[in-house]
């Protein structure tokens, strides 16, 4: 359902749906992510309840434990709902982890672009990363991601261990400017040279968010590498502003999947309708500081004027090549500790 409904016509469907099928399931288990938990709770869990009588139980987890959880209970899951960043989706597919869509029960899936869907998931959002600055200290943030090796930063700067995704979405923009040839005996090669460049200017390799804010409310760090939603979460009165580069942004693509084998498909695709209705992806946006992928959604008039996250900005964002790092990512982890952040 992609309408808020009165009280009610809420309470009228729930007093109808309090023997269903999905409500007789139990309670759907979801993990959700930390930048839309929040809002999860607050708009879809009590959806759930109203429309269909069905009790939501979530836990926000980062995508890579969340899968080694997927796989472990492959045989039996006790997850019903995922919702990873792309390369962990990616790497379930593979594995055989995720049920296909029932589409027909998904309305809103009609209102999502057709590269953000896959029989096995769809997209939700997008993480949109770019430069964060302190206004107070840089007046011009770098345009080019390049930029960051520029001598006047030295010292200045933070980037995301490669733990983060966001490490990678720097590695491969990098290697694109670069102009790297794709070599398969040393994928990212010209990407780790430009990193190289910028590894003087480095003072943090920050390990998450809340790293991220304590070093820019420290007055360390004048410019980092990271996503809107960080500079958000700082406040509106916050000097620290987030820009996206001349490149375009990078999106680090969240996805939701259905646990091959759940026992609740039905209310899976009940929550999957509502993650991705109007109504949410406008409450995600807002709240959160990320992307919307429903093309109907409509952001409030005050958020939409301050918001950096525009319809042009996001169109321009780059999705990262998520087929090099899953085959590679031991390899790229080692070579980044090894040759950017030890030294």
């Amino acid at each position: 359902m992609s309408r808020l409904v009165t009280a009610t016509c809420a309470a009228a469907l729930a007093a109808a749906l309090v023997s269903s099928p999905a409500a007789a399931q139990g309670t759907l288990v979801v993990q959700t992510q930390g930048s839309v938990d929040r809002a999860v709770r607050e708009f879809i869990v009590p959806k759930m309840k109203a429309l269909y009588g069905v009790d939501v139980s979530t836990t926000p987890s980062l995508s890579a434990p969340a899968l080694a959880k997927a796989m472990a209970q492959k045989s039996s899951p006790q997850i019903d709902v995922f919702m990873l960043d792309a390369g962990p989706w990616l790497q379930g597919k593979a594995a055989g982890l995720w049920a296909d869509l029932p589409v027909a029960k998904i309305p809103n899936l009609a209102d999502v672009p057709a590269n953000l869907k896959d029989p096995k998931g769809v997209a939700y959002t997008h993480l949109v990363i770019g430069f964060l600055y302190d206004t107070a200290k840089i007046s011009t943030p770098p345009k080019s991601i390049a930029d960051l090796s520029d001598p006047k930063y030295k010292g200045k700067v933070a980037v995301p261990t490669f733990s983060s995704t966001f490490a990678f979405a720097l590695l491969a923009n990098l290697d694109v400017i670069a102009g790297g040839k794709g070599d398969a005996a040393k994928p990212l090669d010209a990407g780790f040279s430009s990193m190289k460049k910028i590894a003087p200017n480095v003072l943090s390799y920050y390990g998450g968010g809340a790293q991220l804010v304590n070093l820019f409310k420290q007055g360390e760090i004048e410019l980092a590498w990271g996503a809107n939603h960080v500079a958000q979460g700082l406040g509106k009165d916050s000097t620290v502003k987030w820009t996206a580069p001349v490149e375009g942004a990078a999106l680090s693509t969240v996805y939701a999947a259905i646990a091959e084998g759940s026992k609740n498909t039905d209310a899976a695709a009940q929550f999957i309708n509502l993650l991705l209705s109007p109504e949410f992806q406008a409450l995600m946006a807002e709240q959160g500081g990320v992307a919307f992928v429903n093309t109907k959604t409509e952001l409030s008039p005050d958020y939409a004027k301050t918001s950096p996250l525009t319809r042009e900005v996001i169109a321009a964002g780059k999705q990262l090549p998520w087929d090099v790092f899953n085959a590679n990512r031991i390899v790229l982890n080692e070579r980044w500790q090894r040759d950017i952040e030890a030294k």
